[in-house]
Order: C-alpha cells, then structure tokens, then sequence
C-alpha cells in the first residue's frame, strides 16, 4: 500500500512539474487578401505564450510555397523548411527559403501573444500558396532533461495555412 501511495504521489509530482515547466505555444497564420488581382496578402503571424513561464525564442521562420493550377488532386498538410525536405509528388512552382521572422523577439511572457503582419505578392501564374510558420524555443534545464528522456518530442512548434488566391 504504501508502495502504491510513493508511486502516485511520483506520477502527481510528474504532472505537477511537467505543467510547471514545459513550454506550451499556440501558432496562428491569418492570411487576409488586400488585393486579389495583384495577389498580395497581408499574412498575420500570430504565437502566444500558453505555458506558466517565459519562452525564449531560438528561432522564428515563415515558409510560403507557390503552387500552380497544375497541382495534384491531393497535398499534403505539411511545409517543407529545407529545400532537400520537399516531397517529389509536391513540387512548388519554385523554391523559396523561408523567412526568419520576429527578429526582435527575445522571449515571451506567459500569457503573452507576439503578433506581426508580413506582406506578400503571389507570383502571376500563382493558385494557391502554402504557409508555414515555426518556432523553435530554448528549452530551459528541466524541459531539456524531459527532452532529453524522451517525455518532451519536440523543441520546435509548427503550423501551416493553405490560402486559395482567388478565395480570400
């Protein structure tokens, strides 16, 4: 019994610290059209602190990938950030590095939300394009150790948006 209670007690103290210090992030992409025949979009790039401490930014980048009307019936959800990443089934009209974003940015407040807006012209023969963004945070010492062990995945937070040009 008392067994049973040190190893409930553990997993409560597991949780506890987990919540404490792990980061959480909540990523937004909200395109908005300013002007469907020249294709320009103001893409809002949103990133919120949900966790109970401050985030430190290792680095903030935004990829936008044109696609034709010659696209196949089926793409994926993801975006790739490395040009060697790109699946052959998925070709974009032309690749594009993508764009680091939040420069200024050092870290985020719990609770705090980072917003910035980017203006971007589709290229003439441009359908449809597709947005990604990703943070990447410096974990602090215990996040790293859960990292580390494998109870933490990832130190990098990704979302996407596809944005239909003629739709928006």
């Amino acid at each position: 019994m008392l067994k049973l209670l040190s190893v409930l007690a553990s997993f409560i103290l597991f949780v506890w610290i987990y919540r404490g210090f792990m980061p959480v992030l909540r990523l937004r992409i909200a395109p908005r059209c300013i002007d469907k025949t020249a294709g320009r979009f103001i893409l809002g790039i949103e990133v919120e602190n949900k966790s109970k401490l401050a985030v430190r930014k290792k680095l903030a980048r935004v990829q936008i990938l044109e696609y034709g009307s010659e696209i196949p019936s089926f793409l994926s959800e993801w975006v790739p950030f490395e040009e060697e990443r790109k699946r052959s089934n998925e070709e974009p009209l032309e690749w594009r590095d993508p764009v680091e974003v939040l420069n200024s940015t050092i870290k985020i407040e719990p609770g705090e939300t980072i917003y910035v807006e980017l203006l971007y012209t589709c290229s003439p023969n441009c359908s449809v394009i597709h947005c990604g963004l990703q943070f990447q945070v410096n974990l602090n010492p215990i996040a790293s150790i859960a990292y580390n062990f494998g109870i933490m995945t990832s130190e990098t937070w990704t979302t996407t948006k596809w944005v239909n040009r003629t739709e928006s």
